[in-house]
């Protein structure tokens, strides 16, 4: 499905008589509509359907968008959800961190979530920080998770994503520098995440920027040196940007035979 400037909403006001759709994607062309456009439409189809109960059956929900768009202009404002939905395969272009937890409570089902282009902080809001104290996990049937991150995300925050996933089995994540501490990563994994077999992490920097070499050379340091990493035999891959402003460096393992878990 593809958005087409629908300002009355009245063609996605139709979802509310899909009773038994089970799964909707959705594109949005930045070319044929505006950022305005498809924020108000990206928002009212996410609240139809986690606050108004649109598709009550939906089990799998991609809402993509064109990438010609900024990243901070296209981000929905989203309300408190409360009903569990059956939603069992997520995928969101983008999500800030204040909205990720309010959809939180209706995601309880779902065994596969993707923000595929970025969580965020949300620094231009008047809403207050959000409280990350947890109680019970809100994402217990998750196994995949497919996270990219902006530059303002940092452990503290991957550690309350990671706590909701206690039976997670592959991690993807796409971040930058800062969050290369090989010593956090070891925790995060082996306390919150016991039954991980698959993990990437891919994090920018900017090319021959001497902060990123040296925290490149100290993962792969600890890596070396520490039980954690050695057994999972983690592997490491350079790639140079496309603009030569930015490199990535890629860790990751691929268990398949678990002998020491």
């Amino acid at each position: 499905m593809y958005s087409f400037n629908d300002n009355s909403f009245t063609f996605w006001n139709q979802l509310s008589s899909l009773k038994y759709l089970q799964s909707l994607k959705i594109i949005f062309w930045g070319n044929q509509v505006g950022p305005d456009n498809i924020i108000k439409e990206n928002e009212f189809i996410i609240r139809s359907i986690f606050n108004k109960d649109y598709c009550p059956l939906l089990k799998s929900l991609t809402i993509n968008i064109d990438r010609t768009q900024s990243v901070m202009s296209l981000i929905p404002s989203l309300i408190p959800t409360t009903k569990v939905t059956n939603i069992k395969y997520l995928s969101l272009d983008s999500l800030t961190f204040n909205d990720f937890i309010k959809l939180l409570p209706a995601l309880q089902n779902v065994k596969s979530f993707y923000i595929d282009s970025e969580l965020c902080l949300d620094n231009e809001s008047n809403e207050p920080q959000p409280n990350m104290t947890i109680t019970i996990p809100l994402l217990p049937k998750c196994t995949r998770l497919h996270v990219g991150l902006s530059n303002d995300i940092m452990l503290e925050h991957v550690e309350y994503l990671l706590k909701h996933t206690p039976n997670l089995k592959d991690l993807f994540v796409w971040g930058w520098y800062h969050l290369l501490d090989a010593k956090r990563w070891k925790s995060l994994l082996s306390m919150q995440c016991p039954k991980l077999k698959k993990f990437e992490l891919i994090c920018s920097g900017p090319t021959d920027d001497n902060d990123f070499d040296q925290a490149i050379e100290d993962f792969e340091q600890k890596c070396r040196k520490t039980p954690f990493w050695r057994q999972r035999n983690i592997s490491v891959e350079y790639v140079n940007g496309s603009d030569d402003d930015d490199s990535e460096i890629i860790f990751r393992f691929n268990i398949k035979k678990v002998s020491f878990m």
